[in-house]
Parts: C-alpha cells; sequence; structure tokens
C-alpha cells in the first residue's frame, strides 16, 4: 500500500471508530447492553478510541 493509501485508509477508520462509539452509547443508554457490546466490538484494536471502548464495554458487561 502507498503511503497517502495508507493515510487515507487510517483517517478512514479513525472516523469510522468515532462515529461507531456514540452508536453503542446511545444503545446503552437506552439499557441495550448487548446491542451496545455488540456495536463496539466493531471498534478496530489500532483506532484512537479503541481503549475508551473497551472500557465502556466492560462497564456494560457489568449491567447484563
Amino acid at each position: 500500500m502507498t503511503s497517502a493509501i495508507a493515510t487515507e485508509v487510517k483517517k478512514s477508520i479513525e472516523l469510522w471508530s468515532e462515529e461507531i462509539d456514540p452508536i453503542a452509547q446511545g444503545y446503552a443508554k437506552q439499557q441495550y447492553w448487548q446491542l451496545a457490546i455488540d456495536t463496539a466490538t466493531m471498534v478496530p484494536q489500532d483506532a484512537p478510541n479503541y481503549s475508551t471502548v473497551q472500557t465502556l464495554m466492560s462497564q456494560w458487561r457489568g449491567k447484563l
């Protein structure tokens, strides 16, 4: 992959991950714990918000 393409892919993953997080949190606010967890698992490990999402998922699992 060329550097420009790699940069574009990385940016797309970051944007996508930032969109997934509030969707998952919206499900959690409605107490759809499993749906929130399932949605949050779509955030890839190399995303900047991965650790935050993992923390949230841990909290949500405690509510199941």
